[in-house]
């Protein structure tokens, strides 16, 4: 952008307003959310571009004059780590401490279910107990996805009406269609391998390491199959928290969903 036939250069503009502006013994907190995809979508264009986009965001971070008024937190669906570790970034971002959101507790996401109907749409005590055992795993945007079907639904009260929910969701691909776009940014064995973890996990309760390196090994990406496998921690697909060598979905939901639109 050229402000009076001058080239206007954003970061040094920022930093100045940021210099300049008196906060009054405050600390701003600033949140950027898709911060990681933001990233990503540059990496795409310039990958030296890219580099430079995290590095001026550190010297941000770094700067005395910054840090003292401004506390900077980047949000995102996907793991930062694994996608500045892909252009070798990692160093841009080791001042940073990761703090990853868990699911809500069964109390949350009761509250939650009431806090997203505010008094306009009345679910019963048993209505919102059969929801939560089916989800099992209690992810906000899961629960808005299935109180948005029943809304959208003559629903009368009945369980049977939540299992038809719950099968418009999973046949819907706009709900969760960017989980699998994001993998096809992989390079093709990475998407392949990753792909068939994913399928096999949907089908069974779990996949192990083994498992889990064999696929490496036939897809040829046995060097990067631990970093490939973290992404789809770190991207929301996989947890390994009750046993370190057994991954499956965080969401039964987004496992229905997977083991029939993609795996089959």
């Amino acid at each position: 952008m050229k402000l009076n036939n001058k080239e206007l250069n954003y970061y040094d503009e920022l930093l100045n307003l940021i210099v300049k502006t008196d906060f009054e013994n405050a600390k701003l907190v600033v949140i950027i959310d898709e911060f990681a995809e933001t990233l990503q979508n540059i990496i795409k264009t310039d990958e030296s571009e890219a580099l430079s986009f995290l590095g001026k965001n550190r010297e941000l971070r770094q700067n005395p004059d910054i840090n003292e008024k401004i506390q900077f937190i980047y949000a995102g669906s996907i793991g930062l780590e694994n996608v500045a570790d892909s252009i070798n970034g990692s160093k841009f971002i080791n001042d940073l401490n990761t703090h990853i959101l868990k699911p809500l507790n069964y109390k949350e996401a009761e509250n939650f279910i009431r806090f997203v109907l505010d008094g306009e749409y009345l679910l019963s005590n048993e209505n919102i107990e059969y929801i939560l055992k089916e989800l099992a795993e209690y992810i906000p945007f899961f629960i808005q996805i299935i109180i948005e079907e029943i809304s959208e639904s003559d629903f009368s009260g009945t369980n049977n009406e939540i299992d038809t929910a719950f099968e418009a969701v999973i046949k819907k691909r706009s709900y969760f269609d960017h989980w699998h776009t994001r993998l096809k940014s992989y390079q093709q064995n990475e998407y392949k391998f990753a792909k068939s973890v994913l399928n096999f996990a949907s089908e069974e309760k779990f996949i192990n390491s083994a498992a889990i390196y064999d696929k490496a090994v036939e897809f040829g990406v046995e060097e990067k199959h631990k970093t490939i496998v973290n992404a789809l921690i770190y991207d929301g697909y996989l947890n390994n928290d009750e046993n370190s060598s057994q991954y499956k979905f965080n969401s039964p939901l987004l496992k229905m969903w997977w083991c029939k639109n993609v795996a089959n």
